[in-house]
């Protein structure tokens, strides 16, 4: 069952590599970068119109995409373990 993350967007619970604040993860320097890298790839893709809580990295094989979200990392994270 998928994780939704928006009414359009949705990622498999098993393919889910992380779930991060954005207030928290985003103040190192390797972070941004991965960040920054994810955009020039085309791969960091916002779900939500509103200003972005957290991010979930999605892992598919070798593609790894960031969705950028309003949704808090602990509703995220308790949705995925219950398959929702």
């Amino acid at each position: 069952m998928k994780l939704y993350l928006n009414d359009e967007c949705g990622v498999l619970p098993e393919d889910i590599v992380c779930i991060m604040d954005m207030d928290g993860a985003t103040i190192g320097d390797a972070t941004k970068a991965f960040l920054s890298q994810r955009e020039k790839e085309g791969n960091l893709l916002t779900v939500t119109g509103d200003i972005p809580v957290s991010f979930l990295v999605e892992k598919k094989q070798k593609e790894i995409k960031v969705y950028l979200t309003r949704n808090a990392p602990k509703v995220l994270a308790r949705r995925a373990k219950r398959g929702l």
